[in-house]
């Protein structure tokens, strides 16, 4: 069920500078929270946002600015699910009854003709007026009115000093001003002695430059006042192209640095006069294969044209003047969409274009792919080129999934393979572009091994290591059987995990998830292709670490070991429990008692998973020590001290210095609403606490009892009370 805003929402108190609201929601409505937002009615300004826990049902908004309404918006929590709707109240603080401080922090941020200006305000500040003028003493300008703590001061002039004062005003009064001093950017000087050279179809521009500029900016368009056109250009001079015949234009050159624009050199020139245009190439035909495309036109008024590759979204790609009326595209990828425009081209400009479409066809796999000289440990393989293939191909090897090798010749030799064992070889050829065709596939087997057969590892085992590594470990009789002949090695292979060898046991398997069974064979390996039958060993998921282990009811001979469940999705079959790095039991719950203790005595205990399959998980491990005495209770903590965190208080304590040993603590809170209770194994607790007086009592706790309390006192502020202290 969606989740639901408040029932109702109202405002308690008024101040200058805030805004109290109290709220109410229907009962079972599951919400965990609200998240209050208020804005500005007069502009919809946002100005603030917070969460608020479930056990609160009032907040004050602070340093709201006095005189001025708000809409405040309370929206329903449920976990990280926001309600759709709010409930709204409004509400408008008190006038002004003094008038603000003046502005601090005031900073100016200049370009070449404006200056940002940003400022610390006070709370009770409306709005802010800011003057300004030329430096040292002169009038002021202009006076300029803003609601935020920016501002941006426009038309000024460049390279030129200012004064900026700027006041908080409320409906009390005006601050006194607060003043920066801040230069306007100085550009670049103007480029001078600006000429144009027209030809019928293009115009170079030539001019003297600024010793300041870095580069320089042109904008040019057709007389009078078409559309500029920008380009850029890092020398004296520059050539515009794509003009039309016989048009006026006009031409704009600004120097330019890190500090702006110049003011613009301009000219005004007409184009040269030329032949007519030519006409639209006609007939465009397309032929494609899997690596190129060849256009074919014609148009024989026209000396010469232009041919454009665009992509499946008309974007180019390529574009060539050619003075033939055919033109090839090379280096394609296979089974794309490609368009092609051909215009033709004089020295008045381009055609309009005659435009086609094509896709590029399939890489088809290498052709012919036969085997030949197969024995029990090698084979060869042979293909041949498909008939438009390029000069310049590769073919990569495959063999059962795996590449061998990237090769130019057409023929390969496979060597070293196992006897009697069923394989996959596939190839497939690569174009300098680095385009794949299909793979071509053949399956094959090869005939036994006639010898006397190595016998297979005996006695495999395997084990976790940790949840991407596992142990395999075996027995080695080549050594002493007569019949046998010796290993000089061993295969690896399973299931998600690539084969590899081994000179000798024991291996380990690296890589693993631990969240998988896996199943791992070894093979026996003697000179040529001798390899025995397969061992197999299982070995089951790595499961995850039990959590937040505690050691309680500790008495002189006895305690007792909690701890919470492993997570994953590893199913736990049970934990083992380790004493001083002993193994001592196993539990299939969460609790485990350790007896047959020395009294006074330090010792570690330690807990890990186990998963079928022998899985085990990384070890939680906690230290404690036995009572010397089962009638002593702890000494008492000490030094309690206490800070907000958020919305949380966090209250923390020293643990006794020396005494018993203990093994948690019980704290109460003390308040005029009631009385709160909380246990802990450390010496601290973040509860969250609404405002009040509270008296604290801390106790140490062990098998015998509780210690003498730790009392001490603390008054919990709300949150804005808290931050203005």
């Amino acid at each position: 069920m969606a989740v639901s805003p408040p029932n109702e929402i109202a405002v308690t108190t008024v101040g200058e500078g805030h805004i109290k609201v109290v709220w109410l929601y229907a009962p079972n409505g599951g919400q965990t929270g609200t998240r209050l937002q208020w804005l500005r009615v007069e502009d919809g300004e946002p100005v603030g946002e917070r969460d608020v826990v479930m056990a609160l049902k009032n907040y004050q908004i602070e340093g709201l600015v006095p005189g001025t309404k708000y809409r405040i918006c309370a929206f329903g929590l449920k976990n990280d699910e926001v309600s759709v709707y709010s409930r709204d109240v409004e509400a408008t603080t008190q006038p002004a009854t003094s008038p603000p401080a003046s502005p601090t922090n005031l900073t100016a941020d200049a370009t070449k003709d404006d200056m940002e200006l940003i400022w610390s305000g006070p709370e009770n500040a409306t709005n802010y007026k800011i003057s300004f003028g030329l430096d040292p003493s002169g009038p002021v300008i202009r006076t300029e009115t803003s609601t935020r703590t920016t501002h941006i001061v426009s038309g000024l002039n460049e390279g030129t000093l200012y004064y900026f004062d700027v006041q908080s005003s409320n409906n009390f009064g005006d601050s006194a001003p607060t003043r920066v001093v801040k230069q306007t950017l100085q550009p670049p000087a103007m480029p001078t002695n600006l000429q144009a050279t027209p030809a019928i179809t293009t115009m170079l521009l030539r001019w003297t430059g600024s010793a300041q500029a870095s580069s320089y900016v042109i904008r040019y368009g057709v007389e009078p006042g078409g559309a500029p056109i920008v380009l850029s250009a890092t020398s004296t001079e520059k050539t515009v192209e794509q003009l039309t015949k016989n048009t006026p234009y006009y031409f704009e050159v600004s120097a330019a640095n890190g500090n702006g624009e110049s003011r613009p050199a301009r000219i005004v020139k007409n184009t040269l006069d030329g032949p007519p245009l030519p006409l639209r190439p006609a007939a465009l035909h397309l032929v494609s294969v899997h690596h190129w495309i060849k256009a074919i036109w014609s148009n024989p008024t026209s000396p010469r044209y232009r041919v454009s590759l665009l992509d499946e979204q008309y974007e180019q790609i390529k574009t060539e003047i050619t003075a033939y009326t055919t033109y090839e595209f090379k280096d394609l990828p296979p089974q794309t969409l490609f368009h092609v425009e051909v215009r033709g081209v004089n020295d008045s400009g381009e055609s309009p274009p005659t435009r086609n479409s094509i896709l590029t066809k399939a890489f088809e796999a290498p052709y012919q792919l036969r085997r030949s000289k197969l024995d029990y440990e090698s084979v060869v393989f042979q293909w041949l080129d498909n008939i438009h293939d390029p000069q310049d191909m590769r073919y990569e090897t495959y063999l059962n999934g795996t590449q061998l090798d990237t090769i130019s010749e057409q023929r390969t030799l496979l060597s070293g393979l196992n006897s009697d064992t069923q394989y996959e070889f596939k190839v497939r050829a690569k174009s300098a572009a680095g385009y794949f065709s299909e793979f071509a596939t053949h399956s094959f087997k090869t005939p036994p091994f006639t010898g006397w057969l190595i016998c297979s590892p005996g006695y495999l085992k395997g084990k976790r290591l940790s949840a991407t590594t596992a142990e395999l470990d075996w027995e080695m009789p080549y050594e002493t059987c007569e019949i046998c002949p010796d290993a000089v090695g061993f295969e690896i292979s399973g299931e998600g995990i690539s084969t590899f060898e081994v000179l000798r046991p024991p291996c380990e398997v690296k890589g693993l998830n631990a969240e998988r069974f896996y199943e791992f064979s070894v093979r026996a390996k003697a000179t040529g292709s001798n390899i025995s039958k397969p061992s197999r060993v299982k070995i089951g998921a790595y499961p995850g670490k039990a959590g937040a282990l505690q050691v309680s009811n500790i008495t002189k001979r006895s305690a007792t070991a909690t701890w919470a469940a492993a997570k994953g999705i590893v199913s736990v079959s049970e934990y083992i429990v380790y004493l001083n790095g002993i193994y001592i039991g196993s539990a299939r719950q969460l609790e485990y008692q350790i007896d047959e203790l020395e009294p006074n005595t330090k010792y570690r205990v330690e807990v890990r998973a186990r998963a079928g399959g022998s899985g085990l998980s990384e070890p939680v491990g906690q230290e404690f020590t036995t009572l010397e005495d089962d009638n002593l209770v702890p000494n008492p903590p000490t030094d309690l001290r206490f800070k907000r965190e958020g919305l949380a208080v966090v209250i923390e304590w020293n643990p006794p210095l020396d005494g018993p040993f203990l093994h948690r603590y019980y704290i109460e809170l003390i308040s005029a609403v009631g009385t709160l209770q909380y246990d802990s194994f450390q010496p601290k607790i973040y509860p969250i606490l609404l405002p009040a007086y509270y008296k604290v009592f801390v106790w140490a706790v062990n098998a015998a009892g509780k210690s003498d309390p730790l009392i001490a006192e603390m008054v919990v502020r709300n949150v804005e009370e808290e931050r203005r202290n």
